[in-house]
């Protein structure tokens, strides 16, 4: 047996607590070994001092009022609330009361989850309809007068279209000769005759300064020397 081993038995070498066999090797090691032997030694001196000193005696009295302290000491740890204890004193009714109020606040809170649910849905399929272009297109109502007929080029600019409708009068008004020309410089309205030897050229300026009608027809003379 080495040293270490040696160490761990001293203590109880020193007392008396090892059976034969081992004290026998380890007074056989302490024979051989110096250092053991001093820590062998130690052990012995420091039990022999207990030993030395007597134990302090008391009467009755007070180890009467020690088993009390005791008593009461014990009593305390028992009687003292746990965390189980702790959460009935918060809870004051009594369980089958408590189980059924839980259920109800549950029950109230999943009847309120499903309406919130449903209005969030109704909500979202609103909000799907309007916004959707092909449900809310709507056809536009048809013509009901030549006003609303018209193109949108005759409404921006009315001057154009009267000046055109007065030309249609007047050529329906003085007969179905094809105009010849339409042109012209910029100039107030007015009525020219322009005469030649057989035929009448007549020339009239139109509400649009930029349009003139010319035509031309026989003169009165000559239908009356032919006949």
């Amino acid at each position: 047996m080495n040293c270490p081993d040696v160490e761990k038995l001293i203590p109880l070498y020193s007392g008396d607590d090892l059976d034969p066999k081992q004290t026998r090797i380890v007074e056989q090691h302490l024979d051989s070994c110096e250092n053991c032997r001093n820590q062998a030694r130690g052990f012995e001196q420091s039990a022999l001092w207990l030993k030395s000193n007597a134990s302090t005696e008391f009467d009755d009295a007070t180890f009467l009022q020690l088993r009390q302290a005791v008593r009461l000491e014990i009593a305390q740890i028992q009687t003292k609330p746990g965390f189980r204890d702790w959460i009935f004193s918060l809870w004051p009714l009594r369980p089958a009361p408590a189980l059924s109020a839980a259920a109800i606040i549950i029950l109230i809170a999943a009847l309120s989850l499903i309406i919130f649910r449903s209005s969030t849905d109704k909500n979202s399929n609103l909000i799907t309809v309007v916004s959707d272009p092909a449900i809310n297109r709507q056809e536009e109502p048809a013509p009901t007068d030549a006003l609303q007929a018209a193109p949108k080029a005759a409404l921006r600019n009315p001057k154009k279209t009267i000046a055109r409708k007065e030309e249609r009068l007047a050529i329906n008004q003085i007969g179905s000769s094809a105009p010849t020309d339409i042109t012209g410089p910029k100039s107030e309205e007015k009525t020219e005759t322009i005469s030649s030897n057989n035929m009448l050229r007549i020339e009239l300026q139109t509400a649009d300064p930029n349009i003139r009608i010319i035509w031309f027809t026989p003169k009165k003379e000559t239908q009356n020397d032919s006949k």
